[in-house]
């Protein structure tokens, strides 16, 4: 919505199947059956300048090799391979889960860019294979990007946290709402405004100087859980709530 609005045209590529009211206001929607496949891929970068890759698996799986490993290291390798094709920069939605993995020390006094995440393990326990898959995506996509002489850019966002569009549900929408129906303790948090990461990658896609960069986009500590608290106690009493 923020790239429309600021006048560039936009295709959203979305998995069949998925909700598409919330995108009414982009020049082009187009649904796809697998985006793992290369004809597909290419298919959404056609044409285009730039492709904003959002698209990776984040929830818990029954098989999370086969169901979230694989399928975001193949989405990375393929998004890779259409932008360098049609000439497009790839502006690749990583994680800080690339940049550190639980109980991982710094480089320096405080993360950074340069920080990759060594430590989460490919079968490790809850969501470690996740924090694998992110990590070695990115990896693998700086490769063949340099392999292919293309060009990327990508962005480590935090927890996103934000109002939804349309209806639509996400893991940090889902978390917010347990933590207001009392279902779990609220808990302190890395964190970025869905708008400003937004905003963040339009930046990545158009700006000529961020090409080759990685950044992190975060706030610089975690939000105290009682902080946490405290603004949504604030927010639903200032609803009448």
């Amino acid at each position: 919505h923020q790239a429309s609005a600021q006048g560039h045209h936009v295709r959203a590529v979305v998995k069949d199947g998925q909700r598409t009211a919330h995108l009414s206001g982009c020049s082009e929607v187009r649904t796809v059956d697998d985006l793992c496949d290369l004809v597909e891929a290419r298919g959404a970068a056609e044409g285009m300048d730039a492709v904003i890759h959002t698209a990776s698996v984040f929830r818990k799986c029954a098989d999370m090799e086969t169901e979230l490993v694989r399928p975001n290291l193949l989405l990375a390798e393929q998004m890779v391979c259409a932008c360098a094709a049609y000439g497009a920069r790839l502006v690749f939605s990583s994680s800080m889960a690339a940049v550190r993995g639980a109980g991982q020390t710094p480089l320096r006094e405080s993360y950074s860019a340069a920080d990759w995440n060594t430590v989460s393990r490919r079968d490790g326990p809850n969501f470690e294979p996740y924090q694998f898959s992110k990590a070695e995506s990115e990896r693998r996509a700086w490769e063949l990007t340099r392999r292919l002489g293309g060009e990327m850019v990508s962005l480590c966002p935090s927890m996103i946290f934000g109002p939804p569009r349309g209806g639509c549900r996400g893991f940090s929408v889902d978390m917010v709402q347990a933590w207001l129906d009392g279902e779990s303790p609220v808990q302190s948090r890395l964190a970025v405004d869905v708008r400003d990461c937004a905003q963040a990658h339009v930046n990545a896609a158009t700006l000529p100087s961020a090409a080759g960069q990685r950044y992190i986009t975060s706030c610089e500590a975690r939000v105290p859980a009682a902080e946490c608290r405290d603004a949504l106690r604030s927010s639903l009493l200032g609803m009448g709530l």
